[in-house]
């Protein structure tokens, strides 16, 4: 039970920071930015509908550019984040509970 809540923070948390960046008025002076949802679950799973549902709403008003991937597995997980990360999406959105490795390879490989 412990370890469900501890996971529900988590996302939580990840759903915040990626609100977060995308109400920040610098980000909306510097122009639409680019953000992919990468999900190993489909969109319409209680979480990720959430965050999806969102990020959908924020592409409706004009304030990002949003593309998403679902049921990824999480052998193909770090493959999908450095396709999204080569064309040069912004921010990428998904979990990384259990794939933290795969997350701070691709991020070791781009030059920010």
């Amino acid at each position: 039970m412990k370890l469900m809540y501890l996971v529900s923070k988590a996302r939580m948390l990840i759903a915040a920071v990626a609100f977060g960046l995308i109400l920040s008025p610098a980000v909306v002076v510097a122009g639409t930015i680019k953000v992919a949802g990468i999900f190993t679950l489909p969109v319409e799973q209680q979480w990720i509908s959430r965050i999806h549902i969102a990020l959908s709403a924020a592409e409706k008003r004009g304030e990002i550019e949003y593309v998403y991937s679902e049921n990824v597995s999480n052998t193909d997980y770090e493959r999908v984040m450095r396709e999204y990360a080569e064309q040069g999406v912004d921010l990428i959105v998904g979990e990384v509970f259990g794939l933290e490795r795969a997350a701070r390879k691709v991020l070791s490989l781009i030059h920010i």
